[in-house]
């Protein structure tokens, strides 16, 4: 009975010994067994909500842009600069520097040789047109600061306040984000086309002659002659 005990523990520990050791390498000329091939995805976790497609869509101007107002949307559309808190800096994004160069003229200068996803060339046309569709949009910066956006050069772009402020500097530089002109640039030029017209058919007083569904375009013009004539012109149409 003793000897019996002890044969089932030997057995144990060689079982034992046996489980630890390194397995066998395959004999030479024999391939090793394929791996398992990984089940394929049913799910995608995500990070930020979105409107998924159909309603969702890539335009991040408008509502329901998958990326808008994502943290994702800085890395397609970078602002020209983050403010850091902790040292009171501002951080280059898609802007190099900035300065003011005067008490309304706020001038952003663009790291030269960048080129978007697309392979289309970074330039002060991608930010001029960015903010002429944030002009046809009435965005904050529109609303209460600027008065134009103006390219220097390639590098260079000016932005014109309507007097001195504070917060401009964080709407612009911070809030706005740019989007390349290879994708967006046909329709910047016709929101530019019509704000300047926009800004013809304007009033002194502020009213605006503009045809509507109760506004016939003969109305729109009899408004306009009439607010001409017996106010004095303004430089600026406005």
């Amino acid at each position: 009975m003793k000897s019996t005990k002890w044969f089932a523990l030997l057995m144990v520990l060689v079982m034992l010994v046996s489980a630890c050791a390194a397995p066998a390498a395959a004999p030479a000329g024999e391939a090793a067994a394929p791996a398992a091939e990984a089940p394929a995805a049913s799910e995608m976790h995500i990070a930020w909500p979105y409107t998924v497609p159909p309603a969702g869509h890539w335009n991040t101007f408008v509502t329901n842009g998958i990326f808008s107002g994502s943290p994702y949307q800085a890395l397609l559309e970078p602002p020209l600069f983050y403010y850091m808190w902790a040292d009171e800096s501002w951080l280059p994004m898609a802007g190099q520097s900035w300065e003011w160069v005067d008490d309304v003229t706020l001038r952003v200068v663009l790291p030269s040789g960048a080129v978007w996803s697309d392979g289309s060339a970074y330039s002060a046309q991608d930010v001029v047109d960015t903010f002429a569709i944030y002009r046809l949009l009435n965005t904050a910066p529109w609303a209460d600061h600027l008065t134009d956006v103006v390219a220097v050069d390639d590098t260079t772009v000016d932005f014109l306040l309507n007097g001195p402020s504070t917060v401009a500097p964080r709407r612009l530089l911070r809030d706005s984000s740019i989007h390349a002109s290879s994708v967006y640039g046909e329709w910047a030029a016709p929101s530019t086309n019509w704000w300047l017209l926009a800004r013809l058919f304007r009033t002194r007083s502020g009213k605006t002659c503009w045809p509507s569904s109760t506004n016939s375009a003969r109305t729109t013009w009899s408004c306009w002659v009439r607010t001409r004539l017996t106010r004095p012109a303004s430089p600026s149409l406005s």
